[in-house]
């Protein structure tokens, strides 16, 4: 049997990148796509500030 290759993958931060802070995270999908919110909340508040929604079509996904 043949081991294919690993392939490996570099990564490259924008200089400008600033980290956002997040503590709750509600995930959805439908056959097509995963969605995360990405979203901060405080304690006895009933309110959340999504600060970010990354998306993904699910055949990229493994």
């Amino acid at each position: 049997m043949t081991k294919q290759p690993v392939m490996q993958m570099e990564f490259e931060l924008s200089p400008t990148l600033e980290p956002v802070y997040s503590n709750f995270a509600i995930i959805t999908h439908t056959p097509s796509e995963v969605m995360m919110d990405l979203a901060r909340t405080m304690p006895n508040t009933p309110k959340a500030k999504i600060v970010a929604r990354p998306s993904s079509p699910t055949r990229r996904l493994k």
